[in-house]
Formats: C-alpha cells, sequence, structure tokens
C-alpha cells in the first residue's frame, strides 16, 4: 500500500547484498520499463482513435456542408411567395393546407 500510494516505483524487500542487490535492482527496472511500454501503447492506441475521430468528423461536416448541398441545389424547388392560400397555379386549385407541410 506504501508503494500505491507515494511516489516510489518498487521497494526490494530483504536486504540483498551485492551481486543479489544488482539483480534485483535490474530486475524491478525491468518490471517498471515494461508497465511503461504498455502504457505508451495504450495512449499510442488512444491517440490513432483520437486522431481517426477527427477525421470522421471532419468528413461529415464536408459531406454535411460541401457536398450534400451542391447535390440538394438541383433536387430541391424553389419557393414561391406569391402563391395564395385557396388560389390556383397552373390551372391547379390550392387548398388550405397549402404551406403546412406533409403534417
Amino acid at each position: 500500500e506504501l508503494i500505491k500510494s507515494s511516489a516510489v516505483d518498487f521497494a526490494i524487500w530483504g536486504e540483498p547484498k551485492g551481486y543479489a542487490l544488482a539483480f534485483e535492482v535490474q530486475a524491478k527496472l525491468r518490471q517498471v520499463v515494461a508497465q511503461m511500454d504498455r502504457l505508451q501503447e495504450q495512449l499510442d492506441m488512444r491517440s490513432d482513435v483520437a486522431q481517426r475521430k477527427e477525421r470522421l468528423v471532419s468528413s461529415m461536416d464536408f459531406m454535411r456542408w460541401q457536398y450534400l448541398r451542391t447535390r440538394l441545389l438541383h433536387a430541391l424547388p424553389s419557393t414561391r411567395e406569391d402563391v395564395e392560400v385557396n388560389g390556383t397555379v397552373a390551372g391547379f386549385h390550392l387548398g388550405n393546407k397549402i404551406s403546412r407541410g406533409a403534417f
């Protein structure tokens, strides 16, 4: 618990001396390096996901505001402000539901 709550990365238990101490320190350092490598891989993976998300958002914005706008430009008819309710256009009688939409 002391190691988890402090700035200490590892502790060597007991009182190793000479080569035993050197081997213990080397083993603990390798564990720390392996843990750092795993954390770096996770960070890189999250960074890749974040970059992919940004590219997708940018592509969706492009489709929404550039591509679809130009594609729909010719598909939607223009509105006429001079049409009266219960009037006629090109020989067709317009009822009182004109300009209310589909609902």
